[in-house]
């Protein structure tokens, strides 16, 4: 074994973010599973295309039931996680909110558009083609719900997906797994994999799209990688929007606003 190879299978240790203590470990995805495990998925993604929108989104609302039935789990571990009991509320039930809403657009966005072309002969029709694997790479801050936002319409659009979460939060992932373990439509077309810094750029390098939420820092570093393979790149970038309270504002209620949502992700 490689000192490389040592590195990847060393525990990561996780801070407990109420008590300061570490409390918590796992043992990060080595470079050779994410291939393996990206390699499954690009042969699973094809199954899952020829499901169809309608197959893909019955596979997905047995997910949202999954969910609903685990949300003690879900929102104790991501409670955990983060040190925050309300927002963990808001977060396990973002998730089933959002596999109904991207199904509702999902049929209206994904069809196939005919059109008249300057020539009475030929008429055009467009449609879209999914990105093989989707890599999404999720932040710490609202871990659970961040790291299925871009998964779920990647999911309906035919993409297969390999995700790889914070591991500054990695407890809510083991719950969050089992919910969706027993559909067998989503074997190999939906993973997680576990790692720091190292084992996200392993990732840009092995898929064909990137979703990036995170640093700016580190969203540069992202966007250039997948620019040097000329693959998609999107990604959200942290740091502190401005904000313009308008003459005749409520300042009472703005000041409120301002100071609530910069404190959102307080424990």
């Amino acid at each position: 074994m490689t000192t490389a190879t040592m590195q990847e299978q060393r525990p990561i240790e996780v801070r407990n973010p109420r008590t300061g203590q570490t409390d918590y470990k796992f043992t990060p995805t080595s470079v050779a599973e994410l291939e393996a495990i990206v390699a499954r998925a690009r042969v699973a993604q094809k199954g899952w295309l020829a499901l169809g929108l309608e197959g893909r989104i019955a596979a997905l609302g047995k997910w949202r039931d999954n969910i609903a039935a685990s949300q003690p789990q879900l929102i104790a571990s991501v409670s955990h996680d983060t040190g925050r009991h309300a927002e963990s509320l808001r977060e396990a039930g973002n998730m089933r909110k959002w596999i109904d809403r991207w199904a509702d657009a999902a049929r209206v966005k994904l069809k196939e558009e005919t059109r008249p072309t300057s020539n009475p002969a030929f008429d055009c029709t467009s449609g879209f083609e999914p990105i093989p694997v989707l890599g999404v790479i999720s932040p710490w801050n609202f871990p659970m719900s961040l790291s299925v936002m871009d998964a779920i319409p990647a999911l309906l659009a035919g993409c297969a997906v390999v995700i790889k979460p914070s591991e500054v939060t990695p407890r809510f992932i083991e719950p969050l797994v089992a919910t969706f373990a027993d559909i067998p439509e989503l074997k190999d077309v939906l993973t997680y994999v576990l790692g720091a810094g190292a084992l996200g750029a392993a990732l840009v390098d092995l898929v064909d799209g990137v979703c990036f939420t995170g640093s700016t820092a580190t969203g540069r570093k992202v966007a250039a990688q997948a620019a040097a393979r000329l693959i998609p790149c999107f990604v959200e970038l942290g740091g502190k929007d401005a904000a313009i309270i308008l003459e005749g504002s409520d300042l009472e209620r703005a000041a409120s606003a301002l100071v609530t949502g910069a404190t959102l992700g307080a424990g």
